[in-house]
């Protein structure tokens, strides 16, 4: 009946929240610690729509609920990791603080170890979407992640099996968000562990889908203002430009403004080369 409630929660205010939160946490408690399966299911649904994308975070998480949501997701039951994921899903929309939450309780580790072993595609896109948002934290948290190794270690597996478009998608979203708050170091790492093999592929096979072709833009236009000569040496001999070239007069209105800039900034930058080789051939001369 509660769960039920939850679905029109628009029309509940704060403290019917802080109370209905309340019962789904005594519930998921007294889940025979999660042998009954029912329980833990109706009470995680209820939390998930009191959460949804983020709202509330700061009545669920005064209840320092995350270390049972992680051991739920350390279950080796997969219908007890989704309904633990579901929530951990709306607590990325949280802000650096609530966040912090999440990394202190090595999130990271559990939801990787899920992503290793799942054919569900629905978890696996949940949690890299889940990995894009802690990308879009704070240089600390993004630096957490990128600690992990888990980045570099989904690069690999990508490299070995084929991803799906929708899980190559969200991958692109955290190349882009990382790039859009990261700092140079961080997206030259970033590079190094996988990234710029994958924004190659993407570039020259994908121009035909908006979804991941725009993040991808969006990623390679940030990379060239941060670390321009770093990317760009490397992205010109895969012919990156040469594609994104042929792009400006995308019918994708996005795409095509995207490319025009890209291309702007390449020419930009080969023309100071010329000049920093024109000035310091005219110091030798002298």
């Amino acid at each position: 009946m509660f769960t039920n409630l939850c679905t029109n929660e628009s029309n509940i205010d704060s403290i019917k929240k802080r109370s209905l939160i309340e019962i789904f946490l005594s519930c998921l408690e007294k889940g025979g610690e999660f042998q009954d399966k029912e329980i833990i299911r109706d009470s995680c649904n209820g939390i998930h729509a009191l959460t949804n994308k983020g709202q509330d975070l700061d009545i669920l998480l005064s209840y320092e609920c995350i270390p049972n949501l992680i051991l739920l997701l350390n279950q080796e039951d997969e219908s007890l990791q989704n309904c633990s994921l579901s929530i951990i899903w709306n607590i990325a929309f949280g802000d650096d603080q609530q966040l912090d939450l999440l990394l202190q309780e090595s999130v990271l580790e559990s939801l990787f170890n899920i992503f290793k072993i799942s054919n569900n595609e629905e978890v696996l896109v949940d949690i890299l979407f889940i990995f894009a948002n802690l990308v879009c934290g704070n240089l600390n948290q993004i630096q957490q992640v990128l600690d992990s190794g888990i980045l570099s270690e989904i690069f690999k597996i990508h490299r070995k099996e084929k991803f799906s478009n929708r899980l190559q998608i969200e991958l692109m979203w955290i190349i882009t968000n990382l790039c859009t708050v990261g700092e140079d170091y961080q997206m030259g790492y970033l590079l190094d562990i996988g990234a710029f093999d994958f924004i190659v592929n993407v570039v020259l096979n994908y121009s035909l889908d908006k979804n991941i072709y725009y993040p991808c833009l969006i990623s390679i236009n940030l990379l060239i203002q941060k670390i321009g000569k770093q990317f760009i040496s490397q992205a010109n001999k895969k012919q990156v430009f040469n594609k994104i070239e042929t792009l400006q007069d995308s019918e994708s209105n996005s795409i095509a403004i995207y490319s025009q800039k890209i291309i702007e900034q390449f020419d930009n930058y080969n023309k100071k080369m010329n000049l920093d080789q024109i000035f310091e051939k005219d110091e030798l001369d002298i």
